[in-house]
């Protein structure tokens, strides 16, 4: 069980469509918190197929002490 307020899915996975995000959206269904399902918000990655090597960047960048900003967001 658990209890997240987004489910977001980025990188190449994007372009798998409904194939990926309705078998995804059912077991997040049957496993998070039935009473917070209907706030849930559930789709792609605002940054797109790059969000996976936009957030390794950061990651990297946050390690050195560097900050970082991602423009939209």
């Amino acid at each position: 069980v658990f209890n997240p307020q987004a489910v977001l899915i980025g990188g190449g996975l994007i372009g798998a469509g409904e194939f990926l995000f309705g078998p995804a959206r059912e077991t997040a269904r049957a496993r998070c918190y039935q009473a917070n399902w209907e706030q849930l918000h559930f789709g792609p990655a605002g940054l797109g197929a790059e969000s996976g090597l936009l957030g390794a960047a950061a990651l990297a960048f946050e390690r050195a002490g560097i900050e970082t900003r991602v423009r939209g967001v």
